[in-house]
């Protein structure tokens, strides 16, 4: 399973909407496994879904973190 946390500046912020970039964990039997941070390329709510979306599939890491 992966979930999609906002993200900028190595800490989690509280709010989706003003988040730059995401942090998206790859997690088994409620642990991380991996996890890649990635960023739309503007920060409109479609450009948001799109780059979230791409994610689900595996694409637009920026960085692998483990």
């Amino acid at each position: 399973m992966k979930i999609a946390m906002p993200y900028q500046d190595g800490v989690l912020l509280e709010h989706f909407g003003r988040a730059k970039e995401f942090i998206i964990y790859n997690v088994s039997d409620l642990d991380p496994v991996t996890s890649e941070v990635i960023a739309p390329e503007d920060l409109s709510h479609a450009a948001v879904a799109r780059t979230l979306k791409g994610a689900r599939r595996g694409r637009r890491a920026l960085r692998q973190h483990r």
